[in-house]
């Protein structure tokens, strides 16, 4: 197949295209099928849209990528005055990319590249949409449905609009009731929510984690791995961690994760946070870390974090699970479908709830065991490897690819 992708330089992928990355270390659920599609001999070209003013030069190193297959870099204007005639001329240079290469499909990723989808369906290319999760049902809960379709229109319009298929990250931010609540009963295309995969590493041995241990705190610590952004709210760990200290726990924090591109504010708020309540001694930040340090903090910390409002079920909490750590993660009506509190991990309602959960866990030695047992087999009878959905993502362009073909015929 020849696919062209339209798509932001997403995490993981940013790192490959501009600073020299030879492995992907972000994102999983778009970089791991974009590569097994290019290392199975198919042709992939990419036209990159993004909104920084200044893009860096390509840096590329890694050994499936290369400069060619960028064909275009486009800006995209969020000045509301500007927007129109600049999708206008996004959508020619698209035009003529579509027209020149001979592509089998086009692969939309995020809502913005909705605005390409009759371009190329004037062309009698196949297009598809990935989102992955929305804030949408979130704002409709809060705002309401008409002001949510006002303010995030271009987003709704991928919900609603003709295509080859919708593809949407089952992260718990719910994209499935907002596929219901917006086409009522039938929709113009067909529409998956699917889970991302997980990948089970070797068990690490004794010798293995007692040598990674040496290098971390000699207290019991809590970890928090997330990408910094408001909406993961690292700042509760950290007002987790200032609670038990002022209950004379011994315990210390870890985060790990990058700051959001081009815009470090939270985590700059975060840090400021640590040292306004005097933590600085008690906090390590371990920066962007790869799946097996992941991997190996959690096996070892008392309790692995994620209160998020919205979309725990992500990536980093279905590596936690299969890691075996103890998870305790915020109550949003979704992890419910995997998390059993108390038994393969903790549902909380509040930074309290969690305080309390920790304490029990340094105290009572034998739980912390049993919920790891029960988290490994939770993950093990729910999840599928990421080389498994990463093929039936492939298939699922295959199909739409040789429906066409046949039509043609």
């Amino acid at each position: 197949m020849k696919i062209l992708y339209i798509t932001p330089p997403l995490y993981g992928f940013w790192e490959c295209l501009f600073e020299g990355a030879t492995e992907i270390n972000g994102l999983p659920s778009f970089n791991k099928p974009l590569r097994k599609l290019i290392e199975s001999g198919h042709k992939v070209d990419f036209v990159l849209l993004h909104n920084i003013r200044n893009l860096p030069k390509f840096n590329i190193k890694a050994s499936w990528l290369n400069e060619q297959q960028i064909k275009a870099c486009l800006y995209y204007e969020n000045k509301l005055y500007l927007r129109i005639p600049n999708i206008l001329k996004n959508r020619r240079v698209v035009r003529d990319i579509i027209q020149r290469g001979g592509y089998d499909f086009v692969y939309g990723h995020g809502s913005a590249t909705e605005i390409f989808r009759t371009v190329a369906q004037k062309q009698q290319v196949p297009f598809g949409q990935r989102l992955y999760g929305t804030f949408m049902w979130d704002s409709i809960s809060k705002n309401g449905y008409i002001k949510t379709v006002m303010s995030h229109f271009i987003e709704y319009l991928s919900f609603k609009t003709k295509k080859s298929f919708l593809l949407v990250t089952n992260d718990g931010s719910r994209g499935d009731l907002v596929y219901e609540k917006i086409n009522k009963k039938t929709a113009p295309y067909d529409f998956y929510y699917w889970v991302n995969g997980v990948n089970y590493l070797p068990e690490p041995t004794e010798e293995e984690l007692h040598s990674f241990k040496a290098s971390l705190a000699s207290s019991p610590f809590i970890f928090y791995v997330a990408r910094f952004d408001e909406w993961k709210r690292q700042e509760r760990a950290v007002r987790i961690l200032k609670a038990l200290k002022d209950k004379n726990v011994d315990i210390h924090l870890y985060l790990a994760g990058p700051p959001e591109k081009n815009n470090p504010y939270y985590f700059n708020y975060v840090m400021k946070l640590i040292s306004d309540l005097n933590l600085e001694d008690s906090v390590t930040y371990m920066g962007n870390i790869n799946s097996d340090t992941i991997n190996k903090m959690c096996k070892l910390s008392v309790a692995s974090l994620s209160l998020y409002d919205v979309c725990n079920l992500t990536n980093v909490f279905h590596e936690m699970l299969a890691a075996g750590a103890v998870v305790i993660v915020k109550n949003d009506g979704v992890v419910n479908d995997f998390i059993r509190s108390g038994e393969n991990g903790f549902l909380v309602n509040d930074e309290d709830e969690a305080v309390t959960i920790i304490e029990r866990l340094i105290t009572e030695k034998e739980l912390g065991p049993m919920i790891r047992k029960n988290a490994i087999a939770t993950s093990k009878s729910k999840m599928k490897t990421w080389d498994e959905r990463i093929n039936d993502e492939i298939d699922l362009i295959k199909r739409y690819v040789n429906c066409l073909k046949d039509v043609e015929r």
